[in-house]
């Protein structure tokens, strides 16, 4: 009996012991799975596990706490009576019981560890792939502030791009502009060149009316116009030569500058409303100089192989052949004119209505040639004035 009673002492708190380690274990992996696992489903399957678990080990318990509060109150009761067979059977049977209840314990604890183990595996395994991917993350991230930055770089330095062009087209419109004002002054300094001009043809006009009509004084009739009227053409010619070089050169300026705005001018201005230095230039004008000059330079050409033999400067040029309507009308005009002057009552008229007998012939050339050059005149200053 002794050594039965000391058995089942030491079984008892082997029994303790194995429960307490037991319930340790399972409390420890229990808290550390459900903390450390992340899938909620999981998360729930392992706790209806432990609770499962935990419930048979509390009834098992709670059955070996019982059998053995039966046992100690039986041997209290009952110290000197002799345990029967019956009564070591029935001990057999509860101790193989809890034996094997234990065992089973010890299986699922095992099963339980396993399971831990690989829930640890799994965690170091996401772990690591969650440590991966925050790397990862973190590269994106500093490559998308780069390119941020890079971006910002970029954009600002596109803005101070348009900024110095803006700029700088501005400032060349202004230099446009002002040239375009000097080409306007220019041009209105040459128009007024070429009313002066136009006033002296004017003048030239009724000089030679003058001339022609016999109006003028004696001292006029007496020196030869031809040359009087031959300076003042090659200083007329002269005049328009320069004056058709400055506006050619003013034009070309103009062209240069169009084109250059034009040039410099953003698309969309170009496809919308007439630009602005369009709108301050005005239209391009018919140079009346330029029109007129070629016909200015046969003039003076006809005028300047003067013959030694004509006392006036007549001479027979293409340009008088081809005014033959002139010519006649002018001549049957003359002889009108000197007809009416070698009457008595035109001699005491005025000096210059006096024809000498040595010359009516030249006399009438050189009106012919003055009524040619009236003619010419009116065209030119009709051409100048239109």
């Amino acid at each position: 009996m002794p050594d039965a009673s000391a058995c089942a002492r030491a079984a008892e708190a082997e029994l303790e012991g194995w429960v307490y380690v037991t319930n340790q274990l399972l409390l420890e992996s229990a808290r550390n799975t459900v903390a450390q696992v992340e899938e909620p489903s999981h998360r729930a399957s392992l706790n209806a596990e432990y609770v499962e678990g935990l419930t048979k080990l509390f009834y098992s318990h709670a059955a070996a706490v019982t059998s053995l509060l039966f046992l100690s109150a039986a041997k209290s009761t009952s110290s000197a009576v002799v345990l029967d067979e019956e009564h070591e059977k029935k001990w057999e049977i509860e101790r193989e019981r809890v034996v094997a209840e234990v065992q089973d314990l010890a299986r699922q604890k095992q099963a339980l560890e396993q399971a831990v183990e690989r829930l640890q595996k799994e965690e170091q395994r996401v772990g690591k792939a969650v440590s991966v991917a925050r790397a990862d993350a973190e590269a994106l991230r500093r490559e998308v502030e780069r390119e941020q930055k890079a971006l910002e770089t970029l954009r600002r330095e596109m803005q101070e791009e348009s900024v110095r062009q803006r700029e700088e087209h501005e400032h060349q419109m202004l230099n446009a502009r002002h040239e375009i004002l000097q080409a306007q002054e220019e041009l209105a300094a040459e128009g007024r060149r070429l009313q002066k001009v136009r006033q002296q043809l004017c003048s030239l006009a009724d000089v030679l009316a003058e001339l022609r009509d016999g109006d003028g004084d004696e001292r006029v009739l007496h020196e030869e116009p031809s040359e009087s009227l031959r300076q003042l053409l090659e200083e007329f010619v002269a005049y328009a030569e320069v004056t058709q070089r400055t506006q050619q050169e003013l034009q070309e300026e103009l062209a240069a500058l169009r084109e250059q705005m034009a040039a410099q001018e953003p698309v969309a201005s170009r496809s919308g409303a007439q630009t602005l230095y369009q709108r301050i230039l005005p239209p391009p004008a018919v140079n009346p100089v330029a029109l007129t000059l070629q016909s200015v330079r046969e003039q003076v050409r006809e005028l300047r192989p003067q013959a030694a033999g004509t006392p006036c400067g007549v001479v027979d040029t293409p340009r008088i052949q081809n005014r033959q309507w002139q010519q006649h009308s002018c001549r049957s005009h003359i002889k009108r004119e000197t007809s009416f002057t070698a009457s008595p009552v035109s001699q005491c008229q005025t000096p210059q209505t006096w024809l000498p007998n040595g010359v009516p012939s030249t006399l009438i050339a050189w009106r012919e040639r003055m009524a040619l050059l009236k003619a010419e005149l009116h065209d030119l200053r009709r051409e100048i004035g239109s």
